[in-house]
């Protein structure tokens, strides 16, 4: 109803007609605030849309309005409340994404998914989640309820062609009320190729590492270790680390038969005992004579289903098997098996990793075959040895109590001597049992001095020449002034049947100096013994009265007994006068007698 202006008065109306004005003029504002805001909107939107649109990311425009409802439903407050009940009921993740709208999506959408248009991916949406991307919903649900504006997965995704890819997603979540869902897809599956192949790459060059480490191990034992089972222990050790498996042995065949001598990883299965006591007929381990006589490879990805595998109760957890043969020069001495408690475990793959350590296993083997050989035979000899020397010791008895009775069967012969000289008053045929006497004892004392020694094979030259004086002085009843030199050196030795000539030799020599050489009682005999080139020279030289000039020393009786004893010993004897009686023997020297110790001046 028109408002009465006449009950104002004109001042009134002047006044309210200022403040319509001016009401007038505030609505012109707003209307010109509310053009310039929606112009800004109107830009805005147009920038939005050129954005969303030109973007080469592939963007979702989503409402999760109704999703934002259910969960305030669910009786959940925190997030692992909200991961263990969606976990435990997946029928309910799969209704939250029947709830999410899409609002809108790009080009670049379209094309990362292959799509003929929008409307028909629109129209085809449910091809695109996979079961595989359940759990990123699930993820990005539980994010949505904590309130959380960002969050970021990988998954994978399938296009419309059915081609699957891999995806990296961005998701914006405002608010409840605030806006839309935005969600960036990105097509990431170059980069997951390239990683995949990076592992791949580091997985062989580890498993390459591994193996030189297996192999610079495996070598050092074979170089630097003795005793076969630690060998082999560390070859089934690396054997293990290569390629995983329950269990693993070395065989060995012996006789037709094959025999477990190493064996890892039964213990836990309780079938080590068997293991340990295993020795099976070639003939009745199924595959084995194949793989033996044709040197073949054998897997067995199940053995439930293999008609050649010898059941044994004892080992009854292995369900695949792998079998090499261990081959050296050409023949096949053993097996290398490997097990697993688990179907199709072995590859032909794992037969190249471990055909390295299956050569080693033989080279181990044959090494080891031919040490246990060699400390058999060392065994034999030492046993042989130690016969040989009991055999030895005795004799070394024997021949002693030979020598002992010798020298007592001398001793004897020597007493009667006596017993018979005593008898004699004539001093003529006095003379020749003296003479006879000291001859044999010349000989006693050879065997008197072997039976004393701890060497039956040689006698000391000097200690036998200064007993041999010390009796002829003795027998002859020495008293003159008479000095004898010995230049015999401390290492020369003679074995018996040098020395018993020798002796019966310096016997007649010294025996005559004493009798004939000195009538005045003084002077001075040398004894001496040297060597020349490949001789040995025997010398005793006095300072008396020498040979007579009228006789011919080989007339007498005993200077011909000195000749006929060289002979024996493959030598000569040789008398000058040289100032008195001089007496070289010359006699080749031995191999086992000490020269170099009678080296001298002439």
């Amino acid at each position: 109803m028109p408002e009465d202006y006449e009950i104002y008065s004109h001042s009134e109306l002047i006044s309210k007609l200022e403040r319509l004005q001016k009401k007038a003029e505030a609505l012109d504002e707003e209307n010109r605030s509310l053009e310039t805001l929606k112009e800004a909107l109107e830009v805005s939107e147009s920038r939005y849309r050129t954005i969303f649109q030109g973007s080469q990311v592939s963007i979702w425009e989503e409402d999760f309005s109704e999703v934002r409802q259910a969960l305030k439903e669910m009786p959940c407050n925190s997030r692992s409340e909200y991961s263990i009940y969606l976990e435990e009921h997946p029928e309910i993740v799969e209704k939250l994404i029947s709830k999410v709208r899409i609002i809108d999506i790009n080009e670049a959408t379209v094309q990362l998914l292959r799509a003929e248009s929008k409307e028909h991916l629109l129209s085809s949406l449910d091809s695109v989640f996979i079961p595989e991307s359940f759990a990123i919903f699930k993820e990005e649900f539980i994010a949505i309820a904590m309130g959380e504006h960002h969050h970021e997965c990988e998954t994978i995704g399938t296009r419309m062609d059915g081609s699957t890819f891999h995806v990296f997603l961005t998701a914006y979540l405002p608010g409840e009320g605030e806006g839309s869902v935005l969600i960036g897809m990105m097509d990431i599956t170059d980069r997951i190729l390239r990683e995949q192949e990076r592992e791949k790459l580091l997985t062989v060059a580890e498993e390459h590492r591994q193996m030189a480490d297996s192999l610079r191990d495996v070598s050092l034992a074979l170089t630097s270790k003795i005793n076969r089972a630690d060998i082999l222990d560390t070859i089934l050790e690396h054997i293990c680390k290569i390629v995983p498996c329950s269990s693993a042995n070395i065989m060995l065949i012996k006789n037709s038969k094959l025999t477990v001598v190493r064996w890892a990883g039964y213990k836990k299965f309780g079938a080590e005992k068997f293991m340990s006591d295993f020795g099976e007929k070639i003939s009745d381990m199924g595959r084995a004579p194949s793989l033996i006589n044709d040197k073949l490879i054998s897997i067995i990805p199940d053995t439930s289903r293999d008609p050649n595998w010898v059941h044994f109760p004892e080992i009854a957890y292995i369900k695949s098997f792998m079998a090499i043969p261990i081959i050296w020069q050409g023949n096949v001495i053993g097996l290398l098996n490997l097990d697993s408690d688990r179907k199709e475990t072995f590859t032909r793959k794992d037969v190249v990793k471990l055909q390295p350590l299956a050569d080693a296993a033989a080279a181990a083997l044959q090494h080891s075959l031919l040490f246990e050989r060699a400390n058999q035979e060392i065994s034999d000899r030492k046993e042989t040895e130690k016969h040989l020397k009991r055999s030895l010791e005795e004799k070394e008895i024997l021949l002693k109590e030979i020598h002992h009775r010798v020298k007592n069967n001398l001793a004897i012969i020597i007493a009667l001597i006596n017993l018979q000289s005593n008898r004699i008053s004539d001093p003529s045929p006095l003379h020749l049992f003296e003479d006879l006497r000291q001859r044999i004892f010349a000989i006693s004392l050879v065997h008197e001095k072997l039976y004393e020694s701890h060497d039956l094979s040689s006698i000391n030259f000097r200690t036998y020449v200064i007993e041999l004086l010390e009796s002829a002085k003795a027998v002859l009843c020495y008293r003159n002034n008479i000095e004898f030199q010995l230049d015999i050196p401390e290492e020369i030795a003679f074995e018996i049947n040098t020395l018993v000539p020798l002796g019966l030799i310096l016997n007649e020599l010294i025996t005559n100096a004493l009798k004939y050489a000195f009538p005045e009682g003084e002077g001075k005999v040398l004894i001496k013994v040297k060597r020349t080139g490949n001789e040995l020279v025997l010398t005793v030289k006095d300072t008396g009265i020498g040979f007579p000039e009228k006789d011919e020393p080989s007339c007498h009786l005993g200077l011909n007994l000195v000749e006929s004893l060289a002979m024996q010993i493959g030598g000569s004897a040789l008398y000058q006068n040289e100032n008195g009686a001089a007496i070289f023997i010359n006699f080749p020297c031995k191999t086992d007698i000490n020269t170099e110790a009678v080296r001298g001046s002439p």
